[in-house]
């Protein structure tokens, strides 16, 4: 499944849905009717699977010439996570190589509006412990 699986014994008659075998070659099984097995799968599924989360602005006195995000998160497969500014009226993502002053222009705009797009599936999104993230500019 894609989801947490937890597997565990119950003995006596805790739990009757199932039983327990045990196998050290994977080809003899051997019961043991004191012994169910139990499951619990713990997944979630996203109605959404792109979401625009607007974060706090970028500000900084004489103008922005460089930023630096440090975040802490988790990128499942195919999901994907894209920081942005608003750039002249026009969101424009974060992924200039250092140097490349292109996205800033004349480094001359105090401000910026900031958001994140996280996107993902039905089984999967991208997560941002914004706690532990930091933006430098």
């Amino acid at each position: 499944t894609t989801g947490d699986v937890t597997v565990a014994y119950a003995e006596g008659q805790k739990f009757l849905a199932g039983n327990y075998f045990e196998s050290t070659d994977g080809a003899f099984f051997l019961g043991d009717l004191t012994k169910d097995i139990c499951h619990v799968t713990e997944y979630c599924r996203f109605d959404l699977t792109s979401i625009t989360v607007p974060l706090q602005g970028i500000n900084l006195d004489g103008g922005i010439h460089n930023i630096r995000i440090r975040n802490a998160e988790v990128l499942p497969e195919n999901t994907s996570r894209k920081f942005q500014l608003q750039v002249g009226g026009q969101w424009r993502t974060i992924e200039a190589p250092e140097g490349d002053e292109t996205l800033f222009g004349s480094g001359v705009t105090p401000y910026y509006d900031f958001r994140v797009v996280l996107r993902g599936d039905q089984w999967a999104m991208p997560v941002l412990d914004l706690g532990f993230s930091e933006v430098e500019v």
